[in-house]
């Protein structure tokens, strides 16, 4: 399967993708991982892609299965890549006419990211922290290999901020 997150630089883009591929790696999973992104400075669309296999993975894969999208840019730039019967999760915020995505084929996953990030956690920029959550769900890996992969990245934050 190959899932792609992408968004604008700030997102948690890059930092989602490397924690998803970790607690994926963790799991006992092969990956392989594709980062694209455009200058910090400026800022711009983003891309992490991640291969995920039981069996050793060589390269990446065009094919997306579950595009991950924190933009309507995104679901534009990348629709086209998602297999049919693939889905796509993204913020219902963006108000995203699922009915497009099913005329393709796709499965539209509109989940309330941004609420959810500030109403438990206290701030949107958590809503990709949310996105890893449902791709878990989605996907029924085992959400544990997330937590502890959350834990460690925000260690140093304190538990609070893990709590969230």
């Amino acid at each position: 399967m190959t899932i792609k997150i992408g968004g604008e630089a700030g997102m948690g883009v890059e930092s989602g993708g490397a924690g998803l591929t970790k607690a994926l790696s963790r799991g006992g999973l092969y990956v392989f991982a594709l980062q694209d992104y455009m200058s910090r400075i400026r800022g711009g669309h983003n891309f992490f892609q991640i291969r995920v296999s039981t069996q050793e993975l060589f390269t990446h894969s065009d094919d997306v299965h579950l595009l991950i999208a924190f933009t309507k840019d995104c679901i534009e730039r990348h629709k086209h890549e998602v297999v049919k019967g693939g889905a796509i999760l993204y913020d219902e915020s963006l108000g995203y006419d699922a009915g497009s995505l099913k005329e393709l084929g796709l499965l539209p996953c509109p989940i309330p990211l941004v609420k959810l990030a500030t109403e438990i956690g206290g701030h949107r920029i958590m809503a990709n922290t949310c996105a890893l959550g449902a791709t878990a769900g989605l996907t029924g890996y085992d959400f544990e290999r997330i937590k502890d992969i959350i834990e460690t990245n925000f260690q140093k934050k304190g538990e609070e901020v893990i709590a969230k």
